[in-house]
């Protein structure tokens, strides 16, 4: 979390992150629909942190993340692989759309893969 936004304080990963410190891709699905804020997206505002500015996932913020966490540089070839897998309308870029469908179908039960480590 510190990564994607390095102004969050250790109190506010912990009580983004249910007071855990590893959260699975399910467990987070699962909080995310559970919040209580009328107005508050936060699948929105989980995507606004790695968009260009232009609605579509932006690939050099995701690079500096896997770098940032110790999982390598992403190459040529990872990234068309993340663009197979996450563009869902096969629109040549990862929207928010696309976003939302892979939280909903992460969600649904036994779903094919995993983001689980």
């Amino acid at each position: 979390m510190e990564v994607i936004n390095p102004d969050l304080t250790e109190k506010d990963i912990m009580t983004l992150m249910n007071q855990k410190n590893e959260i699975s891709a399910k467990a987070l699905h699962d909080l995310l629909r559970q919040n209580e804020l009328g107005d508050f997206d936060p699948l929105g505002e989980a995507f606004r942190l790695l968009d260009n500015g232009e609605g579509e996932l932006d690939f050099d913020k995701l690079k500096t993340i896997f770098k940032s966490l110790n999982y390598g540089d992403l190459e040529k070839k990872d990234i068309e692989i993340l663009y197979e897998c996450l563009d869902v309308n096969k629109d040549g870029k990862i929207s928010l759309e696309d976003f939302r469908e892979l939280f909903d179908y992460l969600g649904r039960p036994n779903p094919q893969f995993s983001l689980e480590s």
